[in-house]
């Protein structure tokens, strides 16, 4: 898939209230979550709950997102969570065919306080209870990666 143009985002949008301040967009559509765990995360800062710590942990996030789409193997799959929430988490589901990846949104029961977004460790290659919940495409490995780095372009 050669230089199409993917639209995905995952952003911090300071509202002041450090809930329905994160943002996945894609391709038309919006996902709003919070930054809670971000700041909380004691990965990063530890004790500090700064737009400052949100914005580092985010960075550190997608720098791992990065590093899944990297080591994804053809017909391997990679879980990248967006939303971190008291009961539940938010992913987005990627498998590789070739240079192709198809890319499909979700939740697990797994609890966004379980695990750090500074550090999400083993979950990247299996989350338990993923269920699809929402749009599935399929894109160009280079151009998730690229849209990934857009988004990483936008952090500070």
């Amino acid at each position: 898939m050669g230089s199409t143009f993917l639209e995905m985002s995952l952003r911090f949008e300071d509202n002041g209230k450090g809930h329905n301040d994160m943002a996945l967009r894609w391709n038309g559509r919006i996902w709003t979550c919070d930054s809670y765990y971000l700041r909380l995360d004691p990965g990063v800062l530890q004790g500090d709950e700064s737009n400052q710590k949100v914005r580092l942990v985010l960075r550190r996030l997608l720098e791992q997102w990065l590093v899944a789409l990297k080591q994804l193997q053809d017909g391997g799959t990679a879980f990248l969570p967006y939303d971190f929430s008291d009961q539940c988490t938010g992913w987005l589901q990627c498998q590789r065919s070739g240079d192709s990846v198809t890319i499909s949104r979700g939740w697990a029961t797994v609890e966004g306080w379980s695990f750090y977004p500074s550090d999400i460790g083993e979950f990247i290659n299996h989350v338990p209870g993923f269920q699809i919940d929402g749009p599935t495409e399929s894109t160009g490995l280079d151009e998730l990666n690229q849209a990934i780095n857009r988004s990483l372009a936008e952090v500070d």
